[in-house]
C-alpha cells in the first residue's frame, strides 16, 4: 500500500493538464522509445517494508511491462525512497546481469563506459531545503515555476517540447538529443546546465548542475518519493508528505534538439568566459606578440593532461576548507584560482572545485561556487597567472615548475579546531580488525598498504579483517576493487574460514551432508555482512574506480592490488603514482583505503627471488608514491613452518614499517593456508621456562612449579 500523501495540485502552480500521467511503462517508453537496454537501480532498498536489512536492488531492462510490473512491486512491497533508471541506454550484453529481472544485493551497476550513446538531456530542478526530507507543497512550487520560466525561454531559442515531470520534490525537464558518449558531450552538458543555473536559480530552487555524467540515473516518474518522514498532519510543523511522481504525456515521441541550440545557450549564458577569454590575447606572450591569441592556443590545446589534472587535485588537497564564519571566502577563492594557475579549462577544473567544495562548512551552493570559479579564474587572469605551457612569465606550479608551493595554513585556526574535536571527544577512528589484528592501523581518511610475496596471505588477511569490521559496525558500507580474483573465490575462501570445512571441498562442491550443513549455517551469519559490500567489476582502472566511488557514501575501500590500476600503456612507476595520488583523493573525502600491493623481487646468487626476510620499505612495487602517501604499511614475513612436516601452517609477521600517527608494532601470527584463516599464536610451553615437555618433572625452578602448583590449588 502507498503511503499518503498528495502532489501540489497543479492549478495552484499554473501548469493545468489533462494528460498528466502516472504510467510507469509509458514513461519508460518516452524514456527509451527506439528500446535498446536501461538499467532500473533502487538504492538502500529494504527487503521489506519497515525492515532494516537495506541494499541496492538492480536490474537490466528491454521490456518496458516487464519493468513496470517490477517497478510497482518494489514500489509497493519495500517503499524504497526511491526508483530511478538509467537516462541513456546501456550496451545490450548488460542485459545479461539481470534479464527483465530485479535482483536485490546487486553487485554491478552502470559506469560511464556502459553508456551507448546520449538521447536524452536532464535538466533536474530541485527545491531548496534540508537534506534527508521531503518538500513542503510551497518548496515544490518553487521547482515547477522555475521549471516553467526556463522552458519557455529555451523555447525561444529554437528549443522543441520536453517531456515535463514532478519527481516529488521538485522538477523533471528531460529533452531528447542524439549525441556521442565522449568527453566533448559531457563538457557541452555541463556547461548548458550551469549557464541555466547562473539565469535561473532562485531562493527557493535551483538547477543540479551534477546531472552532466552519461550514466546519470534518474526518478522513474510515476513511483512514489519518500525522503526521510511521512511528515502530515502535525500542526506544530509544515507537510511535508510523501508524493507519487508524474509526467506530463506529450502524447507522441519527442522532437531532436540540435546540438548547435545548445552550445548557443552555452555562449549565451557564460559571458564571463567571453570576456575572460578576450582578456587573455592582452597577456604579454609569445602567442600575444605573433597576433594570435592566448584564448586560441587554450582552446586549441583542450583539456589538459591527465598528470596534470592530478597534480592540480594534490594541490587543492593542502588548501584548507572554508568554514562559515572564519573568513571562508579566501580559501575558496584560492582553491578557485588554482585551475587557472595549472592550466585546466573551467570545464575541466569545476569537477576538482566541487571535491574541494564538499570538504567546505557548510559547502557553498553550485550556484556559489560557480561566481567562486569565476572569481577566481578572473584572479589569475589578472595576476598574470593563467598557464599556457610555458607562454606566461609567472611561475605556475606543475608546468613551469614540478613543485607545488604548498598554501598558507592558519596555525592559530587549525589549533583551535582541534581543541573543539578534541572537547568534543572527536578523536581518530580506526576499523575493528578482529581480535589476532588488535592495534591494526586502518581507518577513515587513510590510507593502508599492505605488501608481501604471493602466497602470503595479503588477500585472506584483507578479508578475513575487512568482515570483523562490517561486524563490528553495523553501518559501515565496504567496496572491493579486487582486480586479481572474482567475488565468488572470496567468498568461497571466507565460508570455508567460517564453517571449518576445508576450502578444497567447497571449491570442487564435494561435501557430506554435515559440511554442507556447516557451510549453509556460515552463509547465514555472512548474509547480513555482504549486503554491505559493493564490488567492482572490470576494467579496472583508477580513473574508473574514482568514477565507481563518486555518489556513494565513503566507507571502507579496498584495492587488490593496487600496481593492477595502473594503465598498461604509462610508465610502471608513473602509472602507480598516479594510482595512489587517487586513492589520496579517495581518502580526502573520507574513504578508509585498503591497499594491497606487489613487493619487488630480490637478487639472490641463483637470481632473483622474493626473500621475505629482507623485505623493507622500499620492498613495495614502484614504492616511490607509496611510500609518500601512506598513511601506514605493513609488510607481511614468512617465519617458517610452526611445526616440521606441514609446510601450509605457517608462522608469520605483520611488520609495520610506516605509521605516520603512532609507534611501529609487530603481529606475530599463525596463518592457516588450507582454512585461509589468521590467528594468534599459541604459547609454547618452552615460553615458560628450561622445562618445556613438563614443568612438574623437576624442581630447579622452585618459581615456575609454584606457578602451576598455585594453579592446582585453585582448581
Amino acid at each position: 500500500m502507498s503511503p499518503s500523501g498528495d502532489a501540489p495540485p497543479a492549478e495552484d502552480v499554473q501548469v493545468a493538464t489533462p494528460a498528466k500521467s502516472t504510467s510507469v511503462a509509458r514513461f519508460l517508453a518516452l524514456l527509451h522509445p527506439r528500446g535498446g537496454v536501461y538499467e532500473i537501480r533502487i538504492p538502500n532498498c529494504p527487503d521489506q517494508k519497515g525492515r532494516q536489512f537495506k541494499a541496492t536492488a538492480s536490474g537490466y531492462f528491454d521490456d518496458h511491462k516487464r519493468a513496470q510490473q517490477w517497478i510497482q512491486s518494489r514500489d509497493s512491497r519495500s517503499e524504497p525512497s526511491g526508483i530511478y533508471a538509467t537516462l541513456n541506454p546501456v550496451r545490450p550484453s548488460l542485459l545479461a546481469r539481470s534479464a527483465n529481472e530485479l535482483a536485490w544485493r546487486a553487485s554491478f551497476a552502470t559506469s560511464g563506459g556502459d553508456i551507448v550513446s546520449r538521447c536524452n538531456l536532464l535538466i533536474d530542478i530541485d527545491s531548496i531545503r534540508d537534506s534527508g526530507i521531503s518538500a513542503t507543497h510551497d518548496e515544490v512550487k518553487c521547482a515547477l515555476v522555475l521549471a516553467k520560466a526556463a522552458r519557455t525561454w529555451l523555447s525561444g531559442r529554437g528549443f522543441p517540447d520536453p517531456l515535463r515531470g514532478m519527481s516529488g520534490n521538485g522538477a523533471y525537464l528531460i529533452y531528447r538529443i542524439e549525441i556521442a558518449n565522449d568527453e566533448r558531450s559531457t563538457n557541452l552538458i555541463s556547461s548548458f546546465l550551469r549557464s541555466l543555473a547562473k539565469r535561473f536559480d532562485t531562493s527557493g530552487a535551483h538547477v543540479d548542475t551534477s546531472t552532466f555524467d552519461p550514466n546519470r540515473i534518474c526518478k522513474v516518474l510515476g513511483t512514489w518519493a519518500r525522503k526521510g518522514s511521512n511528515l502530515i498532519g502535525n500542526d506544530k510543523y509544515e507537510d511535508r508528505p510523501h508524493r507519487q511522481s508524474y509526467f506530463i504525456d506529450p502524447g507522441e515521441d519527442l522532437q531532436v534538439v540540435d546540438a548547435a541550440l545548445i552550445q548557443a545557450v552555452v555562449d549565451e549564458g557564460n559571458p564571463s568566459d567571453a570576456a575572460l577569454n578576450a582578456g587573455l590575447s592582452a597577456i604579454s606572450t609569445p602567442a600575444a606578440r605573433n597576433n594570435t591569441s592566448t584564448a586560441e592556443n587554450i582552446k586549441s590545446e583542450g583539456n589538459a593532461p591527465r598528470a596534470k589534472v592530478e597534480r592540480c587535485r594534490s594541490y587543492l588537497a593542502k588548501i584548507e576548507s572554508a568554514i562559515d564564519g572564519q573568513k571562508g571566502s579566501n580559501p575558496t577563492l584560492q582553491a578557485a584560482a588554482s585551475g587557472a594557475r595549472f592550466g585546466l579549462p573551467k570545464e575541466q577544473f569545476l569537477p576538482l572545485l566541487e571535491e574541494y567544495n564538499a570538504r567546505c562548512q557548510p559547502p557553498w551552493s553550485p550556484r556559489e561556487l560557480q561566481h567562486k570559479l569565476d572569481d577566481g579564474y578572473e584572479k589569475a587572469i589578472s595576476d598574470g597567472e593563467w598557464n599556457t605551457k610555458g607562454n606566461t612569465s609567472a611561475s605556475v606550479p606543475g608546468e613551469a615548475s614540478e613543485d607545488v608551493p604548498p598554501p598558507a595554513e592558519n596555525a592559530a585556526e587549525t589549533l583551535g579546531s582541534l581543541l573543539d574535536r578534541l572537547r568534543r571527544g572527536e578523536g581518530d577512528v580506526l576499523y575493528k580488525a578482529g581480535e589476532c589484528f588488535e592495534g591494526f592501523e586502518w581507518g577513515p581518511k587513510k590510507i593502508t598498504v599492505l605488501g608481501a610475496p604471493p602466497g602470503c596471505g595479503k588477500t585472506a588477511a584483507t578479508t578475513q579483517m575487512t568482515m570483523a569490521a562490517l561486524k563490528d559496525q553495523p553501518g559501515l558500507q565496504v567496496y572491493i576493487a579486487n582486480a586479481e580474483m572474482p567475488f565468488e573465490v572470496l567468498l568461497k575462501r571466507e565460508l570455508s574460514r567460517r564453517s571449518g570445512v576445508p576450502a578444497r571441498a567447497i571449491r570442487f562442491a564435494e561435501l557430506t551432508s554435515g559440511q554442507l550443513a556447516k557451510v549453509e549455517a556460515a552463509a547465514e551469519e555472512l548474509m547480513p555482512l555482504v549486503q554491505r559490500i559493493g564490488v567492482m567489476s572490470p576494467p579496472f582502472t583508477i580513473d574508473r574506480l574514482l568514477q565507481e566511488c563518486e555518489g556513494r557514501e565513503p566507507g571502507l575501500l579496498v584495492v587488490d592490488y593496487l600496481q593492477k590500476f595502473a594503465a598498461a600503456e604509462s610508465d610502471p612507476r608513473q602509472g602507480v603514482n598516479l594510482v595512489v595520488s587517487g586513492l589520496r583523493t579517495l581518502a580526502l573525502q573520507g574513504w578508509g583505503v585498503m591497499a594491497l600491493s606487489a613487493t619487488t623481487r630480490g637478487r639472490t646468487k641463483s637470481g632473483s627471488s622474493h626473500d621475505g626476510g629482507s623485505l623493507t620499505m622500499a620492498s613495495f612495487k614502484e614504492s616511490g608514491e607509496i611510500e609518500f602517501n601512506a598513511d601506514s604499511a605493513y609488510l607481511i614475513r614468512d617465519e617458517g613452518p610452526v611445526e616440521d612436516g606441514n609446510e601450509a601452517v605457517r608462522n608469520v609477521v605483520f611488520d609495520c614499517v610506516k605509521n605516520r600517527h603512532g609507534e611501529k608494532h609487530k603481529l606475530e601470527l599463525v596463518f592457516d593456508m588450507p582454512q585461509m584463516e589468521f590467528r594468534s599464536r599459541e604459547p609454547q610451553l618452552h615460553d615458560f621456562g628450561e622445562h618445556g615437555d613438563n614443568p612438574f618433572s623437576h624442581r630447579k625452578d622452585d618459581q615456575l612449579f609454584e606457578k602451576y602448583d598455585n594453579v592446582g590449588s585453585h582448581l
